[in-house]
């Protein structure tokens, strides 16, 4: 639980928040200093997820592993779309979120042939394009690739991809989540008024959080 915001604040206060030993000194609590973080940890909820995809064929056939938000492969977004006997498949996907970070994301692209098909996803932030990749794989093989997305809270995040082919069978497969593609934890800033050495005095807690 955070510090209050404004009147009276005590070196009590600041030991509940923060932990720490006694006597308790100001030098115990410098920002990245051990006791007080300069970054807290934040779960993301995504919501409103809109879109349409087109897979030939699921596996398994309960669909389970159609696009979803805040469930599938334990990230903020998930889809594991299939491909079969030569169809084309395809999706474009948009949600929003409601924390600011940066956000990580996979990649992957299998496909069961011979011969080199590519597969491609267009991620969008906000509605501008932040990262694109096209994958060629062949020969029951999968090749991924990972990157990052730069998301103000509120923001949406669309996935897009205008048609995957099928040779056998194929998997386009993206997670997004937080500090981890398959997490909903994001780092966001903390304790900016709290400096990390010098003068320090007890107004400078205001809105202090050590989580």
């Amino acid at each position: 639980m955070a510090l209050q915001s404004s009147g009276p604040i005590s070196f009590a206060n600041i030991q509940t928040e923060f932990g720490g030993t006694n006597p308790i000194g100001f030098s115990e609590y410098y920002k990245d200093g051990g006791l007080v973080p300069s970054t807290i940890s934040e779960t993301v909820t995504a919501s409103s997820l809109t879109g349409s995809y087109a897979p030939n064929a699921r596996y398994p056939g309960n669909g389970g592993y159609d696009p979803q938000i805040n469930s599938y492969g334990g990230g903020v977004y998930g889809h594991a779309l299939w491909g079969d006997n030569g169809s084309v498949g395809s999706m474009d996907m948009t949600f929003n979120v409601d924390k600011t970070g940066t956000y990580n994301y996979y990649f992957g692209w299998f496909i069961q042939n011979t011969n080199a098909y590519s597969g491609n996803t267009i991620f969008y932030v906000n509605g501008s394009q932040q990262a694109a990749h096209n994958l060629f794989t062949t020969n029951n093989n999968t090749t991924s690739v990972t990157g990052t997305l730069t998301v103000t809270a509120g923001q949406s995040i669309r996935v897009y991809n205008g048609g995957f082919p099928s040779a056998g069978w194929s998997a386009h497969t993206v997670f997004i989540g937080g500090s981890s593609y398959n997490n909903r934890s994001i780092s966001i800033p903390a304790n900016a008024n709290i400096p990390t050495a010098g003068p320090i005095s007890l107004n400078n807690f205001y809105d202090g959080t050590a989580s």
